[in-house]
């Protein structure tokens, strides 16, 4: 089935590259791709994302370019979801948006040594509806402030044998602080400069929230261009979830901040990620990377409260699907500790 969905992917790129139009109406940009993943957790991964970029307004020179758009996704293992967002930059880059909602049935597994003598995966399914809102405003200089709101309404059951799913839904409300420092030269796809992000958010029964913790995400990326087709870049991550953190309020280990691990199997109310990319322009609109880190996840308070460290390489490659925002399409290839995974994407991982 893997070499199924690698062989789709590397035929999928040609076609993409002769069907992808970019509709310029009035400083609006349009483009659609397909969707397509493998890993050994979801199987393959198809769905479809269709964005927009455009200018909140014409004589604004200076704000980033906003985007706006809709995905939907179904895997192998049955897993589904769909979501609409944006963000939105105006005023000269004074004000900043993000936000989205959506909803999900998310099929997993995560590694159990307590009901499973020796240790082992035990399947779970998640079922949400969110909705993300995002605020800030420039302060002075790069330096940028808000305030955030996320609302999830879910419901997660475990397979575990002679335990009774519990089918209750519950909520995880949450206000925060999102604090920036940004000096990239493209919000989208930075060849220099610094983006460094902090979220905290506090979740309350008062908001009608069924969980009581906070939690801190910093992360800190860095570009430096060495040429004019030569990029360097590094992003640390630091995720710690504060107090009675629950289950579904965990990070597990992956995603873009270390490639190479699909699996589920490393997950922690703290995870700590460092890795670095290289980015090379081949020949046109075609381009390669090649990426390599190394993450950990933390439980206080466990026996052995430390994973081991979990190193990440892969490689992959991209065509720039939108020129004029520098906007790239492409897959890549990643091997972990005893894991590995596919990914397709829109834009850069950091």
């Amino acid at each position: 089935m893997r070499w199924l969905a690698i062989a789709v992917l590397l035929s999928i790129i040609p076609a993409v590259i002769s069907a992808q139009e970019e509709e310029k109406t009035k400083g609006f940009s349009v483009t659609g791709v397909p969707l397509i993943d493998y890993n050994r957790s979801v199987g393959v991964k198809l769905g479809a994302i269709g964005m927009g970029f455009f200018p909140m307004s014409r004589a604004d020179t200076v704000s980033p370019t906003s985007q706006v758009g809709l995905m939907g996704m179904y895997t192998g293992n049955k897993s589904w979801g769909g979501a609409a967002f944006g963000r939105l930059f105006w005023s000269e880059d004074t004000y900043r948006f993000l936000g989205g909602f959506g909803f999900a049935s998310i099929n997993f597994q995560y590694f159990d040594d307590e009901h499973i003598p020796g240790g082992g995966f035990i399947d779970f399914n998640t079922g949400a509806r969110f909705i993300y809102a995002e605020m800030s405003r420039r302060v002075v200089s790069n330096l940028y402030a808000g305030v955030l709101g996320a609302f999830t309404n879910m419901r997660t059951e475990f397979d575990i044998e002679g335990v009774p799913p519990d089918t209750a839904r519950q909520w995880v409300n949450g206000l925060g602080v999102p604090l920036q420092w940004d000096t990239r030269d493209n919000v989208y796809n930075a060849a220099a400069g610094v983006y460094a992000v902090s979220r905290f958010i506090f979740n309350r029964d008062w908001l009608g929230s069924d969980y009581n913790y906070s939690s801190v995400n910093f992360s800190l990326n860095g570009y430096k261009s060495l040429s004019d087709k030569d990029v360097i870049a590094g992003r640390f991550d630091m995720f710690l979830g504060l107090g009675d953190v629950p289950f579904e309020g965990q990070r597990v280990v992956g995603r873009d901040d270390i490639r190479g691990y699909s699996k589920g199997e490393y997950r922690g109310d703290q995870v700590y990620a460092v890795q670095a990319e290289y980015r090379r322009n081949l020949v046109g609109r075609f381009g390669a990377v090649a990426f390599a880190g190394l993450a950990m996840a933390v439980n206080p308070g466990e026996e052995d409260p430390t994973s081991p460290l979990l190193p990440g390489v892969g490689a992959g490659v991209r065509f720039m699907a939108i020129p004029d925002e520098r906007i790239n399409i492409g897959f890549d290839g990643a091997i972990g500790k005893n894991d590995w995974g596919i990914y397709f994407r829109i834009t850069e991982a950091f």
